[in-house]
């Protein structure tokens, strides 16, 4: 139950921390990856915290942005084989932020066959967003580039 729990809910704490804090707000430059924990909860989460800053934006520090433009700006989130909505993601919020990972050599990783599920639960997506999550974003998240 540990590991089931602890990936997602600690990287939702974190974002929320980074965020409704004002981390961000002062490291305008600042980039932050959330990985390992998968990408579904991301469009729930982010609604929630900008309608949170909407309705109770008093009882936090100030904010010159929503929540979700914060993360839009500064951050990116990993999807897996294992994420079986990464297209809903991507046509929720964008294809900007979302990187690929494998998650290969963990125990718990689709091997081998990881970019072939993957590939299948992003069917819907274009060539142009398949390539950012595959590889444009990453390259980009960490200033290489990509052949």
């Amino acid at each position: 139950m540990q590991h089931v729990l602890s990936h997602t809910f600690e990287q939702m704490a974190a974002c929320a921390g980074l965020i409704l804090s004002g981390v961000l707000e002062l490291h305008p430059r600042m980039k932050v990856a959330f990985l390992e924990s998968g990408a579904s909860w991301l469009p729930y989460w982010l609604g929630r915290l900008d309608s949170h800053q909407e309705t109770s934006g008093n009882l936090m520090p100030p904010l010159s942005m929503k929540p979700s433009e914060y993360f839009r700006r500064q951050c990116v989130i990993s999807t897996d084989p294992e994420d079986d909505t990464t297209a809903l993601v991507v046509q929720t919020l964008g294809d900007e932020f979302l990187v690929w990972a494998s998650d290969n050599p963990h125990p718990d990783s689709v091997f081998p066959g990881a970019v072939t599920k993957s590939l299948a639960s992003m069917a819907a997506l274009s060539e142009t967003s398949k390539r950012k999550v595959f590889a444009a974003n990453a390259a980009r998240l960490y200033g290489i580039d990509v052949p």
